[in-house]
């Protein structure tokens, strides 16, 4: 047995936000200009895969349910990699809250990792030295950029990494029966998302702060590969502790970047600091994906004639767990990819296993 379902629903007139003349009384307001398309299918199945209790009843069972569910959407527009609203900000672009022509909500963008310094091991990121190289020629990005739109700008520095939202998910349960003892497993899925690895710098955001975790910080494990001496930037990405002026000339007022603007006079700022840029590169950002067995129980039940024999009706014991294990990519190197995204500010326990023992009976 079991039902299969589709649907596609397209959303005219949905909610955005877009910056207007301040002689109206406030410089943005909400406008009905959207479009969103949402399409899925979901499939439930309840199977019995071997039955043969129904001839003996100390026999053999094997059932299965499983869902699948799968979901896409897209913001529909006439300029694809262009956002629907002009009230935006280089963070819209990090968070997965722009809402971007021909891409799925929740799409995040990522900078663009490059190397370690080799000399100071700091981060460097496109765009942070001020140049780049496009089609072999050295470009002055201040010159570039002043002549681009501020959506454009964030489209050069940052790339694509993909959606928050997983595509597919589901989950399979396994129930087997033999004699006096049964059992069950319950598996869920979840396939197609991105997740950043958790922060490693998430408190520079001063002069004031230092660049190394405070002794009393709960740190990546990361940071045991980390940059030391000149020549390790060839076998490890993990920056080093870097001097106080090397810090100080990472931060946003000290960069190229700040104070100046676009062909629109808007400030083409596009990070706050080399660090963040570092936590919000594609360098930290994996798959999503994973498979996670949800729950494992075990049960024996006791015969009627033992349960005489101690004046008992009926009794029966079982062992169960559950989170017991998550089948994910190495590179999430222990972080949960179901509970856990770098967007968090400090690093959190993930669900731990859970165990139990029962013993039931009844006079």
């Amino acid at each position: 047995a079991g039902s299969v379902s589709y649907y596609y629903k397209k959303t005219h007139d949905a909610f955005l936000d877009k910056a207007v003349s301040s002689i109206n009384g406030q410089s943005d307001w909400t406008v009905n200009a959207g479009v969103l398309e949402n399409q899925g299918v979901e499939i439930d199945l309840r199977i019995t895969l071997v039955d043969t209790r129904h001839r003996n009843p100390n026999g053999f069972r094997w059932s299965m349910n499983t869902s699948f569910g799968r979901m896409t959407n897209n913001v529909a527009g006439d300029y694809k990699n262009k956002t629907l609203t002009n009230q935006i900000d280089y963070k819209d672009y990090l968070d997965g809250t722009a809402q971007i022509q021909g891409r799925a909500m929740n799409s995040f963008y990522s900078y663009r990792y490059m190397h370690l310094d080799p000399f100071t091991g700091a981060p460097v990121l496109y765009g942070v030295k001020g140049t780049a190289y496009v089609d072999n020629q050295l470009v002055d990005l201040k010159e570039k950029y002043r002549n681009m739109e501020k959506t454009d700008i964030f489209s050069d520095v940052m790339v694509y990494s993909g959606t928050r939202v997983p595509t597919l998910q589901g989950g399979i349960q396994h129930s087997i029966a033999l004699g006096r003892f049964s059992a069950s497993v319950n598996t869920t899925y979840s396939f197609g998302s991105k997740i950043r690895l958790l922060r490693m710098y998430p408190n520079v955001n001063s002069e004031y702060e230092t660049i190394a975790p405070q002794p009393t910080a709960n740190v990546r494990r990361e940071f045991l590969n980390r940059w030391r001496n000149p020549g390790d930037e060839l076998h490890t990405n993990v920056p080093g502790a870097v001097s106080g002026d090397v810090f100080s000339g990472s931060l946003d007022n000290s960069m190229w970047w700040s104070g100046v603007s676009n062909m629109n006079g808007e400030l083409i700022k596009f990070a706050d600091n080399v660090w963040t840029m570092y936590d919000k590169s594609d360098l930290r950002v994996v798959s999503g994906s994973f498979l996670k067995i949800q729950s494992l129980s075990v049960r024996y039940s006791f015969t009627e004639k033992f349960c005489e024999r101690i004046s008992m009706k009926s009794a029966y014991v079982a062992l169960s767990g559950t989170n017991l294990y998550t089948f994910c990519s190495s590179e999430l190197k222990g972080q949960d990819p179901a509970t856990q995204d770098g967007t968090a500010p400090t690093i959190n326990m993930s669900l731990r296993p859970t165990y139990s023992f029962t013993l039931n009976v009844s006079f």
